[in-house]
């Protein structure tokens, strides 16, 4: 049996279910949009958090991992976010890891030169090969072949100016964006543009961007 639509007045079934939660049936795209404004409160997509853990197992076997990218994403909020040094201890203690080391920066989706997101992964050897599975969305995101779960948070450049928190639907965003794009290439091309509006040159070769 369907579940009933999450619209208070309506009476039809919820056919459709919300991309971000998992939780909430709508009956179609009507309702689910009025329904947005209250939903938003409780809607895992729509939350903030300082930091997104990415999980290296796939949520499901049926799928390949690259398809079910919100799925492998989950809320890591830290209460020490703001230092490197703070947020790679607690990210050690709380995740067992014998230590937390970066492993990647990628701009996001949209354009920004501003900030970009930074990704811990654990150093030492329970981060090699064999030791833990590996991450395929790392592919995307860092250096190298990653082995674990890792972490994202926002940074910049020290004299930046950027918000803190950010949303589940938002990184899924950027993540989806990396399945087209290099992120070494994109990074380079933001670094340009961020230099060349910083020496007041304006930006001539701004990279692609997602709408």
């Amino acid at each position: 049996m369907e579940p009933a639509c999450s619209s208070p007045t309506c009476p039809k079934p919820g056919t459709l279910r919300c991309a971000g939660c998992k939780n909430t049936h709508y009956c179609g795209k009507e309702c689910q949009k009025s329904a947005w404004k209250t939903h938003k409160l409780t809607c895992t997509k729509a939350q903030k958090h300082n930091c997104f853990i990415i999980r290296a197992l796939p949520k499901s076997d049926a799928l390949p991992v690259f398809n079910q990218v919100p799925e492998q994403i989950e809320p890591l909020h830290l209460q020490n976010y703001g230092t490197e040094g703070a947020e790679m201890r607690e990210l050690t203690a709380r995740l067992g890891w014998d230590s937390a080391v970066e492993v990647g920066k990628f701009y996001d989706h949209a354009g920004s030169d501003g900030w970009y997101y930074f990704v811990y992964g654990e150093g030492g050897s329970a981060g090699e090969k064999g030791r833990r599975l590996r991450n395929e969305l790392s592919d995307l995101l860092c250096y190298q072949v990653v082995y674990g779960d890792i972490t994202v948070v926002r940074s910049g450049p020290a004299d930046g100016v950027y918000p803190e928190e950010f949303t589940h639907g938002e990184l899924c965003k950027a993540v989806e964006f990396y399945k087209n794009e290099d992120r070494a290439s994109v990074f380079a091309q933001r670094e340009r543009s961020r230099m060349m509006r910083k020496w007041g040159m304006g930006s001539s070769g701004a990279s692609p961007h997602m709408p």
